[in-house]
């Protein structure tokens, strides 16, 4: 991995991220700046604002295996004589056939 200057960085640890999730992420996009997380006193996160990058817009136009499964599973739930189940039917079968 490079190296990466954090010398002019903010910096956040593990029970501020925790903590202030919401919070601490404003102020780092606010700030339009990466920002540092410590665990311990160690780096163990950089956290960079997407806000100006136009990410959602470069992802959302590629092709995506996930996008492709999900549209299949859609398409397949509304299939004739498909059915849909709860989590706890899907539990309660799991426990009768798999013993879980």
């Amino acid at each position: 991995m490079p190296a990466i200057d954090v010398s002019n960085t903010a910096t956040y640890t593990m029970r501020d991220l925790t903590q202030r999730t919401a919070r601490v992420m404003d102020e780092i996009t606010a700030a339009g700046q990466a920002a540092v997380i410590t665990k311990r006193g160690q780096f163990v996160a950089l956290i960079v604002p997407l806000a100006d990058a136009e990410v959602q817009r470069i992802v959302v136009s590629k092709p995506s295996p996930l996008v492709d499964e999900l549209e299949r599973r859609e398409a397949e739930a509304d299939a004739p004589g498909a059915q849909t189940y709860t989590s706890d039917e899907v539990a309660e079968f799991l426990r009768k056939h798999h013993g879980r």
